[in-house]
């Protein structure tokens, strides 16, 4: 069922709510946590699309996901606060988030880094990340090196698809030279804090 909740449109049934459609033109959002008594999980496809007022969003805990391009064009939003780590976030859901990129091209929501615009060779993933994107650094061409902290457990399918450079990585300590070689789908790599699972690393189709 759809309808109006305040400045959103809603979707609901009986045991949850997604918000289909942010209507309202204010700066600062808070999403609410329940609708009627039933709890808000989900942020939808295209939500917030172009609204370019919007420096903040508040995600309340019980949102377990954000569908694809729910922020899109959002080009003045410059924080989101989120209070559920396992939120799970599509990777086009803050294109052209520009607010969100930082000063070394990382855009990070919630622990995801979703995308990376720099232009570095050598690359550092901040120790803030626990999982990479898929197709986070699609199309970084000058990269010929990256450092994956610790902190990250999992790196999405074709994360490093298009980066034709790309000879080291370097992970927990650990630096693995490619030598233009692919390497196998769903490497796994052990870590202090366990094994990381399900990483693909994907250079070609």
């Amino acid at each position: 069922m759809t309808k109006m909740f305040q400045d959103f449109e809603i979707w609901r049934n009986d045991t949850e709510a997604t918000i289909k459609r942010y209507m309202g033109n204010e700066a600062e959002v808070t999403i609410p946590s329940e609708i009627e008594g039933v709890e808000v999980t989900k942020i939808g496809a295209y939500a917030f699309y172009d609204c370019t007022n919007l420096t903040c969003v508040t995600i309340p805990e019980g949102v377990l996901e954000i569908e694809h391009d729910a922020f899109k064009g959002c080009t003045s939003l410059t924080q989101v606060v989120d209070f559920n780590q396992k939120i799970t976030i599509t990777p086009s859901a803050f294109s052209g988030c520009t607010g969100l990129v930082g000063r070394r091209g990382f855009l990070i929501v919630a622990g995801v880094l979703l995308k990376y615009s720099g232009k570095d060779a050598a690359v550092t993933i901040p120790k803030s990340v626990t999982e990479v994107a898929p197709h986070a650094f699609f199309g970084a061409t000058c990269m010929s090196k990256i450092i994956i902290p610790e902190s990250v457990q999992e790196i999405g399918k074709s994360a490093f698809y298009y980066c034709p450079m790309l000879e080291y990585i370097v992970f927990s300590d650990e630096e693995i030279a490619l030598d233009g070689m692919r390497l196998e789908s769903y490497v796994k790599f052990d870590t202090p804090h366990g094994p990381v699972e399900q990483l693909e690393w994907s250079f070609d189709d």
